[in-house]
């Protein structure tokens, strides 16, 4: 039997944002330097005054993460790579700002070849961004975002 050790050389961040979400073209980010997605579930405690121990039920659950991008620009269409993540975390000069169509759904994978990838689509709001330079480093953005209802795509196989 075979068995499949990750790395980091599996992980793939792809994204569709604003009008195209649920309909648009999946654009892999390049230059992705990393990417993490957390989860919560809520726990409520349903202990009464008569017992000794604490019981609880599962209540909401959310989840978050963050990705480190490389900073580019695509000589092809003279665009930046992070564009779509800035703009969507406040990053706008327009007068309107954020809204609730400035989702973002992101599609995080392991990629192993197969048609089994292991896949997380989520839709998000871009929370924080953080763009730095320093000498002899290169220019990188990370982004923090909040997921909003459910996954739509959960795949751990």
């Amino acid at each position: 039997m075979a068995t499949k050790i990750y790395s980091g050389r599996d992980g793939k961040l792809l994204y569709e944002a604003g009008d195209a979400i649920g309909g648009g073209v999946q654009t892999e980010a390049l230059k992705v330097r990393n990417w993490t997605l957390n989860t919560n579930l809520e726990t409520l405690n349903v202990t009464t005054l008569s017992e000794s121990h604490e019981s609880y039920i599962p209540g909401k659950s959310s989840y978050s993460g963050s990705a480190t991008l490389l900073y580019y620009q695509d000589d092809s269409t003279n665009k930046h790579n992070v564009a779509p993540f800035l703009q969507r975390g406040g990053l706008t000069t327009t007068s309107t700002g954020v809204s609730d169509t400035d989702k973002v759904r992101l599609f995080l994978r392991l990629y192993d070849g197969t048609e089994t990838d292991t896949e997380f689509a989520i839709d998000v709001y871009v929370t924080s961004s953080t763009i730095g330079v320093n000498t002899g480093d290169i220019v990188s953005v990370d982004f923090s975002f909040q997921g909003t209802g459910a996954p739509i795509i959960a795949n751990f196989l």
